[in-house]
């Protein structure tokens, strides 16, 4: 479910990120860390891209979610991927 792609290939973590939806990524960040592999947390989540090549990192970014873009970050430190 957290992986499934919607029409433009945006996944739920994605459409958190662009719309500033630090307590629904949270959410899905906890779920994930329970099913998902580090390796498919990195590749899944965390690089997984959609429109123009975006990931979640790029849309928070766009939109100016400092609090969202630091989170990632901090979850990303601890599945070793930065």
């Amino acid at each position: 479910m957290i992986l499934h792609k919607n029409r433009d290939d945006g996944t739920a973590w994605h459409m958190a990120a662009e719309n500033g939806k630090l307590q629904s990524l949270y959410n899905l960040w906890e779920w994930a860390k329970k099913v998902l592999t580090a390796e498919e947390l990195n590749s899944k989540m965390f690089l997984n891209k959609y429109i123009k090549l975006r990931t979640a990192w790029h849309v928070a970014a766009e939109n100016d979610e400092l609090d969202i873009i630091q989170n990632l970050w901090e979850w990303a430190k601890g599945v070793n991927f930065c």
